[in-house]
């Protein structure tokens, strides 16, 4: 099965177009690869799964008017969220941030956001769509928290950098302990059991 990852947040990060101006339009934009097409049909296994994706600094209103759009377009699911271009809370200070320069900013700043944005869909969904949650993910205790917010998979990007690959199977090892600790049989008993 082929998976397609359509940004439901637009603008792109480099733009600074703002928010209210660009998601609400999303339906009829031409930058969105849904405009002009009419709500499709249940996928069957051979069409390719599409998948929504949400920057995190996405203000609620738009974030909940990009869910209507791609709940009439039948997206099949989420990724929240993807990286971020505010720079607040972080400690590097200001002139080297300037220095730097714009762009996505991914790992740990995005952990408490993510977290809430996945708890945010999956009970506006009643998580009747699979949730990818990305963003700060580095060890089993922040894998918990996202299953236990709405989502079904993790992806990781910067865990992998800063922990190279055999972080998986430490979050793997450490949730397994964990569910037999707390007696969870099944990954199912805890995807939304902080939301639903």
């Amino acid at each position: 099965v082929q998976d397609e990852v359509s940004n439901l947040s637009t603008p792109p990060q480099r733009t600074g177009t703002e928010f209210g101006v660009a998601v609400p339009a999303m339906s009829d934009s031409a930058a969105n690869p849904l405009a002009g097409k009419p709500p499709v049909a249940p996928p069957t296994i051979s069409v390719p799964l599409l998948w929504g994706a949400v920057l995190s600094q996405v203000p609620t209103p738009e974030l909940e008017a990009a869910l209507k759009v791609a709940e009439d377009y039948q997206i099949d699911g989420y990724v929240l969220v993807n990286t971020t271009n505010t720079r607040t809370d972080l400690q590097t200070p200001v002139a080297e941030l300037e220095q730097i320069g714009r762009g996505g900013l991914s790992g740990a700043p995005l952990r408490a956001r993510m977290l809430e944005r996945v708890h945010f869909v999956a009970k506006a969904l009643q998580g009747k769509k699979p949730i990818i949650a990305v963003g700060g993910i580095f060890d089993a205790d922040s894998a918990y928290d996202c299953i236990a917010s709405g989502a079904s998979l993790l992806q990781l990007y910067t865990g992998l950098v800063y922990r190279g690959p055999g972080v998986a199977a430490d979050i793997n090892r450490n949730l397994a302990a964990r569910f037999k600790r707390e007696g969870i049989k099944s990954i199912n008993e805890l995807i939304g059991k902080a939301v639903l």
